[in-house]
């Protein structure tokens, strides 16, 4: 142990914590919150904030209700009582635990804690189909009330975990086995990821999918008919045809002509193409961070070259991360001037060829495909800038599939936010201000166009471009603080 206290392997919230508590007892407090805001030191600093304000709940005894609002007053999720580590600390709290008795009750769970990792997949085959979104926000849902509503499992947690005994020290390790009985009676209701934000994505993608199959079918049994054209034989820039790549369905549907029943069926279990639906996502927000950036200024009328430098070397900075990102032109090896003349021209080369724009789509929707796996098999949270951007494009392709209640508004939104434990939609921030001005707007289309054109010709990307990359897996980040 080091003069600070600190062995060498000290986990970054035990560093924090020891921090906190050195902090507190030389002046009483009065800089704690300020520690945990703004994370002064190394160590400290590389401690998310939400990690660190659940310390600090630690080391002023902190209920849980006082630790959710400073989580939701700065930002973060509230505690999140679906979650292993999460539920420990929200008993911890209540109970009036010591940090250093909150990590000996997780090591006496730990056994628990890794069979809820086990036992936590929604969809553990290889390939996910629309008959396993369906079974999932089936089996999430107040069926015998509302097919469309959702359980209330994490209420439910909570209320158990808010109706022990008040706080209090007793002897020995009855604490312990308290926590570890309320475990054990909810293991099937905990999950590795905030599983509300999960189901609500799964429910808007069934609706967007369920659309898009209804689509296919009434097209099939109009067309496929004896001496009518096959459903797949389509012009390559179809919107049907997109829908029909959405389901992998092609190679079955061309052995032979179909009704709009069987296509049903066969849409139902064959595999979903994840990789086309973050590609129509990506599209409906016009992905537009190099290439696009160019085609407005250039539609506008403006030359990339005679903005001002500092928004020229944003846009050919921009372009050059995109492009090292899918591995293609050697682009940084350009000047600023060079990257941005070669990029107007190739451009104009594309102008009309749909084929080329799917590939240069590809890469994208590579590491899309990825993460969209990743949140439908329960291994990566879902952010709430994410949440927000997929709710706002499921919530305008077919419209008509979603329950009028159900349907995309500020107010629904809200309610999806609170019950996945994010804080409110807040027209004071940037992002959310954008969000508010989309749901009002009488043109969606044409506002999104108008918004990315501002931001492009001030040389900044898109709210939402690759915003899912802000999206980490909470277990894994507690089990490595910790």
């Amino acid at each position: 142990m080091n003069a600070n206290g600190k062995t060498q392997g000290d986990a970054p919230l035990d560093i924090l914590y020891a921090e906190l508590i050195r902090t507190a007892g030389s002046d009483g407090g009065s800089s704690l919150l300020d520690i945990c805001l703004h994370g002064t030191q190394r160590e400290i600093s590389a401690v998310p904030l939400r990690l660190r304000l659940i310390a600090l709940g630690f080391v002023k005894g902190l209920s849980p209700e006082e630790v959710n609002r400073r989580l939701l007053e700065n930002g973060c999720p509230r505690l999140y009582a679906r979650s292993y580590w999460e539920a420990s600390v929200i008993f911890a709290l209540r109970k009036g635990l010591t940090y250093a008795r909150w990590k000996e009750m997780l090591v006496q769970c730990g056994e628990l804690r890794e069979r809820i990792v086990s036992d936590n997949r929604a969809f553990s085959d290889r390939t996910i189909s629309l008959s396993d979104i369906r079974l999932y926000v089936k089996n999430n849902s107040l069926r015998e009330a509302d097919p469309s509503a959702t359980l209330h499992v994490t209420k439910s947690l909570e209320d158990q975990l808010a109706a022990s005994d008040p706080e209090h020290e007793e002897e020995g390790n009855s604490l312990q086995t308290e926590f570890r009985d309320f475990l054990r009676s909810n293991l099937a209701s905990f999950s590795t990821v905030r599983e509300k934000a999960r189901y609500y994505f799964c429910k808007y993608l069934l609706y967007d999918l369920d659309g898009r199959k209804k689509a296919c079918a009434v097209f099939a049994e109009r067309e496929t008919g004896a001496g009518r054209r096959d459903v797949t034989a389509l012009p390559s820039d179809s919107f049907l045809l997109r829908d029909l790549h959405v389901f992998k369905v092609l190679s079955r549907l061309r052995r032979k002509r179909h009704t709009g029943k069987e296509v049903n069926e066969i849409i139902e279990s064959s595999a979903l193409s994840l990789r086309m639906i973050y590609t129509l996502y990506s599209r409906f927000y016009f992905e537009y961070p190099f290439h696009d950036w160019i085609r407005i200024l250039m539609e506008s009328g403006t030359d990339p070259l005679t903005l001002d430098p500092n928004a020229r070397k944003a846009l050919a900075d921009a372009a050059r991360r995109d492009r090292g990102q899918r591995k293609e032109e050697k682009s940084g090896e350009r000047s600023d001037a060079a990257l941005l003349e070669w990029l107007q021209r190739e451009i104009q080369a594309l102008e009309d060829d749909e084929l080329s724009k799917e590939k240069i789509s590809y890469q994208s929707g590579r590491e899309g495909e990825n993460f969209l796996r990743k949140v439908l098999r329960g291994t990566l949270d879902l952010d709430r800038t994410t949440l927000l951007s997929f709710l706002l494009y499921f919530g305008n392709t077919y419209v008509s599939e979603i329950p009028a209640a159900h349907r995309i508004s500020r107010e629904r939104l809200n309610v999806i936010l609170e019950e996945s434990g994010f804080p409110a939609l807040n027209p004071s921030l940037p992002f959310d201000r954008f969000v508010c001005r989309f749901l009002e707007s009488p043109d969606p289309q044409a506002f999104l166009i108008e918004e990315a054109e501002q931001m492009a010709l001030s040389g900044r990307n898109f709210y939402l471009h690759r915003a899912w990359r802000l999206a980490e897996s909470a277990e894994n980040q507690w089990h490595k603080m910790t």
